[in-house]
């Protein structure tokens, strides 16, 4: 045993790196991701017992306490609003969208003055040009600015009130996308599993490095999307911690010493 394995004055001031590595569908760790910036990290330990009281005295008497589940729960809050952060909190699947170049023909919309229609539908196309928009025979072609405003950069129209689109109308839109590639997260159906890891890079006390072989990343609480006040967002995790085969569920692991 380390000699300095009690040291009385070790205080510590935490701070450090969190890296999650997510399972595939076989359970195995498939390599950790920093998760960036975290505003925090604790683990609350916590057992439950059943206890046996004697009868045998006017005053029952405890005389059994056996402890008979342990849990150790892991809180962490992540200030990186990253897209693979993001899927975690709202238990989303990750995907690459290629985006190519290819002209789309008479995409067709019933639409309203005083609204917006968004280009490509269910995967929104983006930074389109050559846009033309014409009735539902092909003709009239519609104006620019005059029946319709373009949002280039998001792919929407805007259907001008008072122009020469009526409300219900059958409109045709032509444009070409750009050619890219953006990320995307889909809902999905189950919390994100793997393996968690905390490195530590403390301001004072030692460092130490914990890791948890098996944890569900259960998100709670909210993420703001659009906040009125000047605060950053944050996201807030309750780290189901569980006991993997082979493993036990918690490793802490000391720096060298002497």
């Amino acid at each position: 045993m380390a000699q300095d394995l009690y040291i009385l004055d070790e205080l510590v001031l935490p701070r450090g790196i969190v890296y999650f590595d997510p399972f595939d569908d076989a359970g195995n760790t498939t390599g950790e991701v920093d998760l960036g910036e975290t505003g925090g990290a604790s683990l609350s330990p916590t057992t439950q017992s059943l206890q046996y009281f004697s009868s045998r005295s006017k005053t029952l008497q405890e005389t059994r306490n056996i402890a008979t589940s342990i849990s150790r729960a892991f809180s962490l809050t992540i200030d990186s609003m990253n897209m693979f952060n993001l899927s975690l909190f709202a238990i989303a699947d990750l995907s690459v969208i290629n985006q190519t170049n290819t002209p789309v023909v008479d995409e067709p919309f019933t639409v309203q003055q005083g609204r917006w229609y968004q280009l490509g539908g269910s995967t929104p196309a983006r930074n389109v040009s050559s846009v033309v928009v014409t009735g539902s025979g092909g003709t009239p072609t519609h104006v620019l600015n005059t029946d319709y405003t373009l949002d280039a950069a998001n792919g929407r129209i805007f259907i001008i009130v008072g122009g020469g689109i009526a409300d219900d109308a059958n409109i045709l839109v032509d444009y070409t996308p750009a050619t890219e590639t953006r990320n995307r997260a889909s809902a999905g159906t189950e919390a994100k599993k793997g393996a968690l890891r905390v490195i530590s890079d403390n301001a004072e006390g030692r460092n130490r490095d914990w890791w948890f072989p098996s944890v569900t990343m259960q998100p709670t609480g909210e993420v703001p999307i659009i906040a009125a006040e000047d605060t950053w967002a944050q996201m807030q995790f309750n780290v189901g911690v569980q006991k993997k085969s082979g493993f036990a569920s918690l490793y802490v692991d000391d720096r060298a010493v002497g």
